[in-house]
């Protein structure tokens, strides 16, 4: 992938969505005392990032989306490196998985990416970072978090493979390739 005057515009145009879904339509739930459940849809832009974009497109627009949405609205919690690495890792794996699939990305294989990628930073690393940061234990944390994904992931799925088979999406996909 190469960052040129066309990516980068789309790239910032993904970053400050994910920054509105995350940071002000969010909704934050308790966990053992402490806000470690938050429910949005600012995963999505950084997914995109990824899959029409390439891993390291996803990458940098997920570390950008969490840094400068933490200079924003904090939720009033502590910054949390490790939580800014999920959020690269959010864009760069379905970049990594999904990069050789052009033109037949199905529902299923997009499934499967997105719920490998939820499960591997939202439940690994988000909840041993939000664990160790607040003195909770994970055991504590998995039953709501797991329910948490077990909703988002069809809907990231839905909602991503809705937006990447439009037409204007296919063909920057296609001159991307």
């Amino acid at each position: 992938m190469k960052l040129n005057i066309r990516v980068i515009p789309v790239l910032a145009m993904l970053v400050a969505v994910s920054i509105i879904f995350t940071r002000t339509m969010a909704v934050m739930l308790p966990i053992a005392g402490a806000m470690t459940l938050r429910l949005s849809f600012g995963e999505i832009p950084i997914i995109l990032a990824g899959i029409l974009f390439g891993p390291l497109a996803g990458f940098m627009a997920g570390i950008a989306a969490d840094l400068l949405g933490y200079m924003i609205n904090t939720f009033g919690g502590a910054y949390i490196p490790g939580l800014t690495l999920g959020a690269g890792l959010t864009g760069l794996l379905p970049g990594l998985l999904l990069r050789n699939v052009n033109k037949d990305l199905t529902f299923w294989r997009l499934l499967s990416a997105i719920a490998l990628t939820q499960v591997v930073v939202s439940l690994g690393m988000n909840t041993f970072w939000l664990s160790v940061t607040y003195s909770i234990p994970m055991i504590a944390m998995l039953p709501a978090r797991m329910l948490a994904q077990l909703i988002m992931i069809p809907v990231y799925t839905l909602v991503i493979h809705t937006v990447v088979n439009r037409s204007f999406v296919l063909s920057l996909r296609e001159r991307q390739a």
